[in-house]
């Protein structure tokens, strides 16, 4: 059984990639083991029969012209086809003009409910008025509006 690693320095010795030493010690190994040298036979092989049936392909330009040839057609395109506006659907004229002013516009609203202390959305803004005959008394509450439900606690502070 070959390993991995034999299998690839067969490969690298048939494609000619190794030093003129590991090439020896290659060669060395393949004397003596004929499943090795198994490998290599059939990897020269294909390197052969693929070399002598590659299909050649010839260019009747050079590159150079080709390709010269390639840009100086686009260039001539681009010369004297017009440029037509663009029109904008429907959606686009809302993403480039509607969209952007509604941010504007609830960015203006939350800077100015923060500068006059307008919106709360847990607590109530005027707090309630308790009478009640403990001393260091406090009140806290919480109002949901989603919900109408109010909640208040009251905490006092005697005997502590």
């Amino acid at each position: 059984m070959i390993t991995k690693e034999t299998a690839l320095q067969i490969q690298a010795l048939v494609d000619g990639e190794l030093t003129s030493q590991e090439a020896s010690e290659v060669r060395r190994q393949l004397s003596g083991d004929p499943v090795s040298l198994a490998l290599h036979d059939e990897l020269a092989l294909t390197r052969q029969v693929v070399r002598e049936n590659e299909a050649t392909a010839t260019v009747p330009e050079s590159r150079d012209f080709y390709w010269s040839k390639i840009a100086r057609g686009i260039e001539a395109q681009e010369r004297t086809a017009p440029v037509a506006p663009r029109r904008l659907s429907l959606v686009q004229l809302l993403a480039r003009w509607v969209v952007p002013a509604a941010a504007v516009l609830a960015l203006a609203l939350f800077l100015s409910s923060r500068t006059t202390g307008g919106i709360h959305l847990f607590a109530r803004q005027t707090p309630n008025e308790v009478e009640t005959q403990l001393e260091d008394t406090s009140l806290f509450d919480f109002h949901d509006p989603k919900t109408g439900m109010t909640v208040v606690w009251l905490a006092s502070n005697v005997g502590e």
